[in-house]
């Protein structure tokens, strides 16, 4: 659960040299379905799933770019680089960061989140890093966040971009709304792909509100995968 992309086993770098095929054709949905199948049952997931062609970073932005707006609080706690990072992205689309920092390689205490969530009762949503592999901490109460976000039904977020894989998710369970995983880390596959996972309330609001973007417009990619199971862009097709 290190900074960088893992060690590609061979027969996946043999893999990559086939012969490339058309992103609308019956092969790229065989394909597509089941990497999107496949994404769901490690998240393990009846909600949506996309495989987005970016790095963990495009993932953890989509995220924000689709449910935070202006003035929206957020609750996350930061104690290193990709968790700074991911406050950042909450305040640049305009939300109200809600930051539990502590000392870089120290987590905040679920006591710590509970005091957030006690003070901030309009909260709209919680994002936390999983494994903050810039300091290598991990939260550990995964399981416990959905008993605060259930008190006004807002947003639990989890950007799992160096451990889903690694560690079981279980995002259903666990009462997460949104994940995201980078393939070039546990999944020890090249970089360039990063599934993210969409529950089925939060689809709903997606497309009741849909962001002002274009190639991070989640709603897009569930219409296009729903008509034809195709994504509405050119993915990278040699990783998947």
């Amino acid at each position: 659960m290190l900074p960088g992309p893992t060690n590609v086993p061979e027969r996946v770098t043999r893999a990559m040299v086939t012969p490339s095929i058309n992103h609308r054709s019956d092969d790229f949905v065989e394909l597509y379905e089941e990497c999107v199948d496949n994404t769901k049952k490690i998240f393990e997931t009846e909600g949506d799933a996309v495989c987005l062609s970016a790095s963990g970073t495009g993932a953890t932005e989509c995220s924000v770019v689709n449910l935070v707006k202006k003035d929206d609080k957020v609750i996350i706690p930061v104690n290193g680089e990709f968790s700074t990072r991911l406050a950042q992205q909450i305040e640049w689309a305009g939300g109200q960061a809600i930051r539990i920092q502590t000392e870089p390689g120290v987590n905040a205490t679920f006591d710590q989140v509970k005091e957030a969530f006690d003070n901030n009762k309009d909260v709209k949503a919680f994002y936390c890093v999983w494994n903050e592999t810039s300091t290598g901490t991990m939260i550990n109460y995964l399981d416990r966040i959905k008993d605060l976000t259930s008190r006004n039904d807002s947003y639990y977020v989890l950007d799992g971009v160096s451990i889903v894989g690694g560690e079981e998710l279980h995002m259903d369970k666990w009462g997460i709304d949104i994940a995201m995983t980078g393939a070039q880390k546990a999944f020890a596959c090249p970089p360039g792909i990063s599934p993210i996972c969409i529950n089925g309330r939060t689809r709903k609001y997606m497309e009741a509100n849909p962001p002002n973007t274009m190639y991070f417009n989640l709603p897009r990619y569930f219409k296009y995968y729903d008509e034809a199971k195709h994504t509405p862009f050119t993915p990278a097709l040699p990783v998947l």
